[in-house]
């Protein structure tokens, strides 16, 4: 594509006319260089289920030839575009301006000071190298890939650029799911042993960053694909140490897998069913009860907790048969210390608990056989006052 066409893109070229009047540097950065790629390469890209068009994100590099880093250049840009300052990261010179748009919901300008100095260095302690791209408007005809970056776009393939760079943010580790399924790339086999090694370091990121993570991934159309492999590699059991507890309980009566498998085998159907749903059924799922965040997306998240209750009640009787007593009212018990970990809003955690206590519910309806209309409209009334509660 030609390149030099992003200096007619308006908030770019708003941008750079602002760093030029205040003697910065700028270069555009990492994903919207890659989306740009992919949109050119197949036109459907973006346009599925789990696409994100309400919001337009731009990244920007920035060197400063003053004492005025990027923070105090976004600072610049707000003031100069009407936007909403957001001061991201003081320590590492990152901030963040929202514009409101007639053609987008939001658009965000995220600024970060070069690292090392240069575009060079900045790019090699990048993430992944699907995200390392970088434009430089007094260059606009070509890009610069220090990290065959478009190589690994056009084979989809997420790399991490070391292990070193995910040691240094843990958050990343998630980030490599999320942009898989995003993206519909595969993850790189050497990329997923430093997943795996490094999986224990998210105990120490912080609960609402790796709730963004999640809930990205949740809002996903293929989220169990991505949270089997997460399993696989333990990174799963970080996350959510609850969830951890369950690979212990064996198949049984109740369940011909595993209690893990069949929590994430649940979260499957889950994804099945909803692509068979009528368009009413979609509608409602669709609604937004969170930032972000659809029905949809919350439900997937608690169908995948929802037996957590289980390990902690399992016993097995003197004939054999396992039971789990109240696991049910456990679990949403549990999932509420899940929610303050993750820094969960209310109504996300409340909507989790409400789904785990009463997702028995349902089944006993067809414990005698087909239930009838009068029997579904007595159960859903019942069901909502006990919501309200």
């Amino acid at each position: 594509m030609g390149w030099s066409a992003l200096l007619q893109d308006e908030y770019i070229k708003a941008v750079n006319d602002i760093a030029a009047g205040a003697s910065i540097r700028i270069f555009l950065v990492g994903g919207h260089l890659r989306d740009q790629i992919l949109k050119k390469r197949d036109t459907t890209f973006g346009s599925g289920s789990s696409s994100n068009s309400h919001y337009l994100d731009y990244d920007f590099a920035v060197i400063s030839e003053t004492e005025k880093g990027a923070i105090e250049f976004a600072r610049l840009v707000s003031e100069k575009l009407n936007g909403v300052f957001v001061l991201l990261d003081e320590k590492n010179d990152t901030a963040r301006v929202v514009l409101n748009s007639e053609t987008q919901n939001q658009v965000n300008l995220d600024f970060a000071a070069c690292v090392g100095g240069g575009i060079e260095s900045d790019v090699m302690r990048r993430d992944f190298s699907v995200n390392a791209l970088a434009w430089d408007p007094l260059d606009p005809e070509n890009l610069i890939d220090k990290v065959q970056a478009l190589r690994d776009i056009e084979n989809g393939m997420i790399r991490a650029l070391s292990q070193a760079n995910l040691i240094d943010d843990p958050l990343r580790i998630l980030r490599a799911y999320r942009f898989s399924a995003a993206l519909s790339f595969s993850i790189d086999n050497t990329t997923q042993d430093w997943l795996a090694h490094n999986a224990h370091l998210l105990t120490g990121v912080a609960g609402e960053r790796i709730s963004a993570e999640l809930f990205a991934l949740f809002s996903q159309s293929n989220t169990f694909l991505h949270l089997q492999a997460m399993a696989n590699n333990k990174v799963l059991d970080a996350v959510f140490p609850e969830l951890a507890a369950t690979r212990v309980v064996t198949a049984n009566a109740y369940h011909h897998l595993g209690l893990m498998d069949h929590s994430l085998e649940a979260v499957r159907q889950m994804e099945i069913f909803y692509e068979r749903a009528s368009l009413q059924l979609k509608e409602s799922c669709n609604q937004i009860i969170g930032h972000k965040l659809n029905r949809l997306a919350v439900t997937k998240l608690a169908t995948l907790l929802h037996d957590i209750g289980k390990p902690a009640t399992w016993e097995i009787t003197s004939e054999g048969r396992h039971t789990f007593y109240a696991h049910d009212s456990l679990g949403a018990k549990m999932s509420d210390d899940t929610a303050a970990r993750l820094k969960w809003s209310k109504s996300v955690s409340r909507f989790i608990n409400r789904l785990i206590k009463w997702h028995l519910r349902p089944g006993a309806l067809f414990h005698t056989g087909e239930p009838t209309q009068r029997q579904c409209t007595v159960f859903i009334a019942r069901l909502e006052r006990m919501c309200q509660s």
